[in-house]
């Protein structure tokens, strides 16, 4: 009986411990943030989220996966607070818009690329298809430079796809059609 008492309290207490976790975190003023790939870049961010720093240290964060242009239309208007530039950020900054660079998530690009098995290096590429996120981004850019490094004009000798995200990209080198 005195065993079943405690259990009890025991439970009540870690209840209502969660409860009151609960409606503290209602009261924590609200920012909505997105992320614009999967990718290692953002575990830190995901493991913030997870365990409930953003929480630990006064704010309730909404984080979600917006592709880069819908990130910055998004912040465009007002629909969240904070993103992940790309390219695009820029040009709305440029063409007017009043938006604010406070800092970067990493101090270096980290890409991967990612090619059917037949590809051996960038020069296999001529005649191939290549995919960037958008047109101006941060892939678009390194995919152009490596293409000038292998003597290769995007265009001309690869033609260009913009597919928007990671998964999108991942799924058409899969497709067995192309």
């Amino acid at each position: 009986m005195i065993r079943r008492v405690k259990v009890s309290v025991a439970f009540l207490l870690w209840a209502s411990g969660l409860l009151f976790d609960e409606a503290r975190t209602a009261d924590l003023p609200v920012v909505r943030a997105s992320y614009n790939a999967i990718g290692g870049v953002f575990t830190p961010i995901w493991l913030a989220q997870e365990n409930k720093l953003f929480n630990k240290y006064g704010i309730s964060v909404d984080l979600k996966f917006l592709p880069l242009t819908t990130g910055t239309q998004a912040l465009l208007t007002r629909d969240v607070d904070i993103i992940t530039p790309g390219g695009e950020f820029l040009e709305a900054g440029l063409n007017g818009e009043r938006v604010v660079y406070i800092a970067g998530i990493a101090n270096r690009v980290v890409l991967s690329i990612f090619a059917k098995p037949e590809i051996k290096s960038v020069a296999d590429l001529r005649g191939k298809v290549v995919s960037a996120l958008s047109p101006g981004s941060i892939s678009d850019h390194l995919a152009r430079i490596l293409f000038q490094e292998a003597g290769l004009t995007p265009g001309q000798d690869v033609k260009m796809l913009y597919l928007k995200t990671g998964p999108e990209i991942l799924a058409a080198l899969d497709d067995r059609s192309r």
